[in-house]
């Protein structure tokens, strides 16, 4: 997805050996409370750059 940054910009990535637990923890902060209705989270693929997702959520 292209949200106007260019190709490539938007997306975050890390290796497998930077997480000895094989799991990434994220944690969103906003100044006040917030009602979401809908959270969109994609990933990518790309094998052809040793690049795969496994995701539980």
């Amino acid at each position: 997805m292209d949200v106007g940054l260019g190709k490539g910009n938007g997306w975050v990535g890390w290796k497998n050996e930077s997480f000895p637990k094989k799991y990434i923890e994220l944690i969103f902060e906003f100044d006040s409370v917030r009602n979401f209705s809908l959270v969109n989270i994609f990933t990518n693929n790309c094998f052809t750059k040793q690049v795969q997702v496994r995701v539980n959520i």
